[in-house]
């Protein structure tokens, strides 16, 4: 399918609800999806420059498509994603050098601001100085997330695109884009409380981050099923378990 081919409506993404319909769904095979991220989110980041960053997520996306489907979720189709390995690669790729291109030159910036900081603290002796470059790093460190999580924002579908429509890198980063700058409100809302679950999720000594992936994945997939629309997918009271 051509990515010019698919229709981009506004609809209402309701957060809140995404992640209760991600519940919905996977609640019957929750630790089967907690293995499926977990593993998928490791095994992604084993290697540099997000080689198999790409194929893990289309993995992750696949099992979750099936789910939708109503269809048997089994762990071995999280390897599936590398199907599609070229494809991902090159999202992945684009993905990480929008990200350097815009939030590095932000985190220098940060740096060179503390360094003055501290060199003002440091000639004259104040200890009220500290204090300030302790708010100023808090302060940075919220804003780079909010940066962050608005440039991710836009590339949300990329990987589902690729997987469930079968288009290619540059057109699913394409239309990705698109969904989300139409739909832009909810999917911003959408990204961030999906920050503050990951966050929440480091407080318990990180673990807590692969326990609530899979609610976080799952709720992506219900916001793209409201915006592009899932074939095949069954309503989330219908959907029976699924056997591993």
């Amino acid at each position: 399918m051509s990515g010019a081919e698919i229709e981009i409506p506004r609809v209402a993404i309701e957060p809140i609800e995404c992640f209760r319909e991600s519940w919905r769904r996977i609640a019957d095979e929750y630790w089967l999806f907690v293995g499926i991220t977990a593993v998928g989110l490791i095994v992604g980041a084993l290697a540099p420059l997000g080689v198999l960053l790409g194929p893990m997520q289309c993995g992750i996306y696949l099992c979750y498509l099936g789910k939708w489907r109503g269809e048997p979720v089994r762990f071995e189709t999280l390897f599936r994603g590398f199907d599609y390995f070229v494809e991902s690669l090159i999202a992945a790729l684009v993905l990480m050098g929008v990200g350097l291109v815009v939030v590095v030159p932000c985190v220098l910036v940060g740096i060179a601001a503390t360094l003055v900081l501290l060199g003002l603290g440091a000639a004259s002796r104040q200890p009220a100085y500290v204090s300030l470059v302790v708010v100023a790093a808090i302060v940075g460190y919220v804003l780079l997330l909010l940066l962050a999580s608005l440039i991710g924002s836009f590339f949300t579908f990329t990987f589902m695109l690729i997987v469930d429509r079968r288009l290619t890198a540059i057109e699913a980063v394409k239309r990705s884009a698109e969904a989300v700058w139409r739909n832009f409100g909810g999917m911003l809302a959408l990204s961030l409380l999906g920050v503050a679950a990951g966050l929440l999720g480091m407080c318990f000594c990180y673990v807590g981050v692969f326990l609530v992936a899979p609610i976080t994945f799952g709720a992506i997939v219900a916001a793209y099923q409201r915006v592009l629309g899932i074939e095949g997918a069954v309503d989330a009271g219908s959907a029976g378990p699924s056997s591993a």
